[in-house]
């Protein structure tokens, strides 16, 4: 099987999971940002209902850091049209054309406003999470 990179975050086509595991300084945590701003754009999630897991406690830390500062940029680009982030920018206008951009905005800006309930967690606390939640 060969793998071909992603030319874009929007062409992915979704499964019910989606698995990344690459080397250091691959882009992972670009991708998976990116990722996280699309599902809540095209599947209308709310925030607390997109999981996102790795290994330790930094990676975590920067994720919902990383998150929380995407969703800040895109909200500030849909609003102004001003973003350091040309190519991200360049494909979500492609992604959103055929939608309505003030509720694209509302719902950014809800994810942000009710970002403390973020999913982004280590496996290790999100299994002691679900074990509190089951026992």
């Amino acid at each position: 099987m060969s793998i071909k990179p992603l030319e874009s975050l929007f062409e992915l086509k979704w499964k019910s999971r989606l698995f990344i595991e690459a080397n250091a300084g691959t882009g992972k945590t670009y991708t998976i940002v990116g990722l996280v701003v699309r599902l809540l754009i095209e599947k209308r999630l709310t925030i607390d209902r997109v999981l996102v897991m790795t290994f330790t406690k930094k990676a975590t830390a920067e994720l919902r850091d990383r998150i929380f500062k995407r969703l800040r940029d895109t909200l500030n680009y849909l609003r102004t049209g001003e973003s350091d982030e040309k190519a991200f920018m360049a494909d979500l206008e492609q992604f959103i054309k055929n939608v309505d951009r003030n509720e694209v905005i509302r719902h950014l800006n809800d994810a942000i406003q009710n970002f403390d309930e973020n999913q982004v967690y280590t496996i290790h606390s999100f299994c002691q999470k679900i074990l509190r939640e089951e026992a």
